[in-house]
């Protein structure tokens, strides 16, 4: 892929909302943090996708930023001193600790296992080997029959680079990984313009589903004696010939939350197969106004050529009354000669012969122009 244009890039396309635009975006912010498969134009480094999810409030929208080189100078784009992700990474977990309310989200979580399966299946920051050969300390690792589930509890910023790692790594270790969030969105629930990126990545990564535990989710997790969780998701629907995207909130068990065994995902609403649908459903619709546009356009042609058919007849026919009008004046002309003719005959006219030639003469002088 080369880009000419980058304002484009993020403008996105007609056939899709500014929503929806942003929704792919990320995704595409996670696969060249992962891979770094964007490079600058003039200086061919990589660059990743940084900003603020809308311009509100004075803040930026999407844009192309480069990583932190020992040559930053070299590259006139290149907009000043940025942290590594290493650097970033021990700045923030640097003589960090648990805030309070944090660890009574980890409580309230490991509460609603213990009576499920047992204080010994229900693994408070355990520490996993990963196939890489690393090892990871989730927040809470619980060990069901049929399933193993991580717990990572997010409160406070976290990067792209850490949440791609520790979602691979926990998911090719088969594990399923949930992200916890204290609160999401606006207070309505309808609009994600107030969220810094690191959120909105996490919601990408999770089929665009996030996991709230706020107080209506604990309230009612306390009255029915199992998890409730508040889930925010993407909803995709096409209108007037774009896709476009709403934000749904629901509360719901934990136990009625989708376990994807073949993506290794936990979700309640699955939006990339709605996403898909309404890509197909959006193709499909293409295809039959192409067809039915290719089928007007093979009627006009048809009808055009029936009109040519049509007007080559009339002037057929016109030709060929002209052409008999010729003839019957020309005989018409032939027989007033003949009757001339007989002037000169040394035979006498009859008295009704010399009258009809002069009442021809007075009545049609066409016959002897």
């Amino acid at each position: 892929m080369i880009l000419t244009d980058s304002k484009a890039f993020f403008d996105g396309v007609s056939s899709i909302s500014n929503e929806v635009q942003t929704d792919q975006l990320l995704k595409i912010r996670r696969e060249i943090s992962m891979n770094k498969t964007f490079l600058c134009g003039h200086c061919k480094r990589p660059i990743y996708i940084s900003g603020r999810y809308k311009p509100t409030f004075g803040q930026k929208r999407l844009y192309f930023q480069h990583y932190k080189c020992e040559e930053d100078d070299t590259c006139i784009f290149h907009e000043g001193l940025r942290y590594t992700q290493d650097e970033i990474r021990r700045m923030i977990f640097n003589g960090h600790q648990e805030s309070r309310e944090h660890k009574e989200l980890k409580k309230f979580i490991q509460d609603c296992f213990i009576p499920l399966v047992g204080i010994e299946h229900v693994l408070v920051e355990p520490t996993l080997r990963g196939n890489d050969g690393g090892w990871r300390r989730p927040d809470l690792h619980v060990e069901m029959p049929d399933k193993n589930i991580v717990f990572e509890i997010q409160l406070t910023y976290i990067s792209l680079s850490v949440i791609n790692e520790r979602n691979t790594v926990h998911r090719n270790n088969g594990l399923f990984v949930i992200w916890i969030f204290k609160d999401f969105a606006d207070e309505k629930g309808e609009t994600l313009d107030s969220e810094r990126l690191n959120k909105l990545d996490i919601f990408a990564a999770n089929n665009f589903n996030t996991f709230v535990l706020d107080e209506e989710a604990r309230e009612r997790t306390l009255s029915k004696g199992e998890l409730y969780l508040t889930v925010h998701f993407r909803d995709y629907y096409n209108e007037n010939g774009r896709t476009n995207a709403t934000l749904g909130k629901v509360l719901v068990s934990f136990n009625h939350l989708i376990f994807d065994k073949e993506r290794n995902l936990i979700y309640y609403f699955d939006s990339e197969r709605k996403y898909k649908e309404c890509e197909e459903e959006l193709e499909t619709q293409k295809k039959l106004i192409q067809e039915e546009e290719f089928k007007r356009e093979q009627e006009r042609l048809l009808e055009e050529k029936k009109q040519q058919e049509l007007e080559e007849e009339i002037r057929k026919q016109e030709k060929e009354r002209q052409a008999a009008e010729a003839e019957e004046l020309k005989l018409k002309r032939w027989k007033s000669f003949g009757i001339i003719n007989q002037l000169f005959s040394p035979q006498r006219l009859s008295d009704n012969e010399m009258q009809s030639i002069i009442n021809m003469a007075k009545s049609d002088s066409i016959y002897f122009q």
